[in-house]
């Protein structure tokens, strides 16, 4: 996962999450791949493209939800105040 699937994405509700199960460490980069392939193929069969195509309305609440998560914290004011209090201000003591 990358930052935005950790802190902002809500499965379902302001976007969908591939591969939901952290893997073991023990498992090879190949069945990793596979899994994640195989998430993102039930995800866009069973969820993506049947609430694109038939609820419209659900479709629309889903983005905005996702524009109004976005917006309210992943900003670049945020990122810079963030970078500076934990990368920069700690080395200036």
């Amino acid at each position: 996962f990358d930052g935005w699937s950790v802190e902002g994405t809500f499965h379902g509700i302001n976007g969908f999450i591939i591969n939901q199960d952290k893997h073991d460490n023990h498992v090879s980069v190949e069945e990793i791949n596979r899994l994640d392939y195989q998430s993102l193929m039930e995800n866009l069969e069973n969820r993506i493209i049947p609430l694109y195509y038939n609820d419209k309305a659900r479709w629309s609440q889903l983005m905005r939800n996702a524009i109004k998560t976005a917006e309210g914290y992943f900003h670049s004011d945020r990122m810079a105040i963030e970078y500076y209090n934990r990368l920069y201000h700690p080395a200036a003591l």
